[in-house]
C-alpha cells in the first residue's frame, strides 16, 4: 500500500500545497492541469484534488508516491512522463519555474518535454499525452546548448507560444567532448544528457583497444562530481562479436596455428576489459566495472542487459563505428529502428552508418540512445574522470618527493620506483600521462578561447557605443 505522506526532504513544499488548496477556486492559468496532444497544448478539466495544484507540484508528488488515489486520469499522464525518464530532480525545477512565473506575474504554464533528436535546424521533443513536436532551433533558448536527452519546458500559456522552449532544465548528467576543429576555435560538444547507464561498446576483434575503453570510461565517470550536483552514471563495458569465436576451430586456421585456442583468445579481451576499474584516489579501493560479453544479434542483449533497461531509466550506447551499437539497439527494440552496416574485414573497423543521436523507447518505459561512432574523442574538463580510471596511479603519485613531479627523471619519484620494481605497467602509465596532458591542454585552450571571445565582445560593445556617440555629435552640429 502506497504511503500518502510527503517525504521530509520536500516539507518546505507543504506551504505551497496549502496555498494552492486554499485558492482552489482561483481561475489563474498557472494552477490548471495540462493535457497535451500531438497538435495542441491546452489546459484540461480539473479531475481530482491534485488538479488544483500547480503542475510542477503535482508531478513532484507523483514522483514521491504521494498522489491521491482519486487522480487516476492525472496519474496516467505522469506515469508517461516517468516512462520518458522524468525524475524528482526535474520536477523540483518545474515547481520553482512555476513559482517564479507567479511571482513575476507572467503567469506562464509549462509542459515538460524531452529532446529525442537534434537535426541541423530542428529539435524533436516528446512529452506526455502523445505530445511530439518538431521545433525550430531558433525558438529555443539561444544562449544555452542543448543535447539529446535534455528536459525542456514548453510554453503552455497560449496557442501562439506552445511550440516555444522557455527553459532547459538543469541536467542530472551529461557526456561531452572537445569538438573537432582548430585549437582556439574549438568548443565543447554535448553528446547526451540525463543518462543513467552508458554502455561502452567494443568488438572482440582486431579493433579492440584498451586505451580507447579507458578514454570512454573517463568521459562517463567525469559525472561523479557531487560539487556540481551531478548524479553518477553507471558505466558498463559491452564486448560484442563473441560469435566470431564460438565456432572457430583448428581447421579454420593455418598449419602454424595448430595450437590456437579460441576460448583463450576471447578471454584475453575480457581480461583487458575487466582490468579497467573505478579507483578511489584516497583509499585506493577499487570498484569493478561490469563487463558483458555477447552476440549483439538475436536475444542475448535482452537477456544480459535487462537489469539496466528498467522503466524510467535512460541508457546510451557509445563506441567506435562498427562495434554493434545500432545492432544492440535493434535487438532491444525487437525491430529495426537503426540502420546497420558491415565492417572492413582487414581492420575490423566499421563504416559510419548512424548519423544522428536519437532516443528510442522500449515498451517497458526505458529510453535508449543510439549514437554515431566517434572518430575522435578528445577529453576536456575531465580530470575527475581520468583520476577515477587511474586512481591507483594518482594515489601513488602523492608519494613522490616533489609535488610538481612529472614522473620523468626526478629523484624520489614514486611512479618510477614502482616501474623499476615491476609493480605497475609502463604502458598503462603512458596512457595515464597522455590523458592527463591532453585534458590539461584542451581545458587550457578552452579558457583561452573563452577569454578571446569575451575580449571580442567587449571590443564590439565599445565600438558600438563610440559609433552612437559620433552619430549624436554629428546630428547636434547639423542642427
Amino acid at each position: 500500500m502506497q504511503s500518502n505522506i510527503v517525504p521530509f526532504v520536500h516539507m518546505p513544499l507543504l506551504l505551497l500545497l496549502i496555498w494552492a488548496t486554499s485558492t482552489s477556486t482561483s481561475t489563474s492559468t498557472s494552477t490548471t492541469a495540462f493535457s497535451v496532444s500531438t497538435s495542441t497544448c491546452r489546459p484540461s478539466r480539473a479531475r481530482s484534488s491534485l488538479a488544483i495544484l500547480p503542475v510542477g507540484l503535482r508531478v513532484l508528488l507523483m514522483n514521491n508516491d504521494a498522489a491521491d488515489a482519486d487522480a487516476d486520469a492525472d496519474t496516467d499522464e505522469y506515469a508517461e512522463l516517468k516512462s520518458l525518464g522524468w525524475k524528482p530532480h526535474f520536477a523540483e525545477q518545474l515547481v520553482e519555474q512555476e513559482k517564479q512565473s507567479r511571482d513575476d506575474q507572467t503567469n506562464r504554464t509549462f509542459v515538460p518535454a524531452r529532446i529525442t533528436q537534434i537535426l541541423s535546424h530542428r529539435l524533436v521533443v516528446r512529452g506526455a499525452g502523445g505530445l511530439e513536436h518538431t521545433i525550430s532551433r531558433s525558438s529555443t533558448t539561444r544562449d544555452v546548448d542543448v543535447a539529446v536527452g535534455d528536459w525542456v519546458l514548453l510554453d503552455n500559456t497560449n496557442k501562439e507560444h506552445h511550440h516555444r522552449i522557455r527553459v532547459v532544465l538543469e541536467r542530472s548528467s551529461v557526456l561531452q567532448r572537445l569538438a573537432p576543429g582548430r585549437r582556439l576555435s574549438r568548443k565543447i560538444q554535448l553528446l547526451a544528457a540525463n543518462l543513467d547507464t552508458v554502455f561502452v561498446v567494443s568488438s572482440c576483434n582486431q579493433d579492440f583497444n584498451a586505451a580507447r575503453l579507458e578514454r570512454y570510461i573517463a568521459m562517463v565517470l567525469n559525472n561523479e562530481n557531487e560539487a556540481n550536483n551531478i548524479i553518477p552514471i553507471q558505466p558498463v563495458i559491452v564486448l560484442t562479436k563473441r560469435d566470431l569465436w564460438d565456432n572457430m576451430d583448428n581447421d579454420d586456421n593455418d598449419d602454424d596455428d595448430d595450437d590456437f585456442d579460441a576460448a583463450a583468445a576471447l578471454d584475453m579481451y575480457v581480461q583487458q576489459a575487466e582490468s579497467i576499474a573505478i579507483t578511489d584516489t584516497i583509499t585506493t579501493d577499487q570498484k569493478k566495472i561490469p563487463v558483458v560479453v555477447l552476440d549483439a544479434r538475436y536475444n542475448e542483449p535482452l537477456q544480459q542487459l535487462a537489469e539496466y533497461c528498467q522503466s524510467g531509466q535512460t541508457v546510451a550506447f557509445v563506441g567506435s563505428s562498427g562495434v554493434g551499437k545500432s545492432t544492440l539497439v535493434n535487438a532491444l527494440m525487437g525491430t529495426t529502428v537503426a540502420e546497420t552496416g558491415d565492417i572492413h574485414l582487414d581492420s575490423g573497423q566499421g563504416r559510419h552508418t548512424t548519423t544522428t543521436r536519437q532516443l528510442h523507447f522500449l515498451k517497458n518505459g526505458c529510453a535508449i540512445l543510439d549514437s554515431p561512432g566517434l572518430r575522435e574523442l578528445q577529453l576536456v574538463q575531465a580530470s575527475h574522470g581520468v583520476d577515477q580510471v587511474f586512481g591507483d596511479l594518482v594515489a601513488l603519485a602523492t608519494q613522490c618527493r616533489f609535488k610538481d613531479c612529472r614522473h620523468e627523471r626526478e629523484p624520489g619519484c614514486a611512479i618510477n620506483i614502482a616501474l623499476e620494481a615491476g609493480d605497475i605497467d609502463d604502458e598503462r602509465v603512458a596512457r595515464w600521462d597522455k590523458l592527463v596532458m591532453e585534458d590539461q591542454s584542451n581545458s587550457k585552450s578552452m579558457k583561452e578561447a573563452a577569454r578571446m571571445k569575451e575580449s571580442k565582445q567587449l571590443s564590439n560593445t565599445i565600438r558600438k557605443k563610440q559609433g552612437r556617440r559620433k552619430t549624436k555629435k554629428i546630428n547636434y552640429n547639423d542642427e
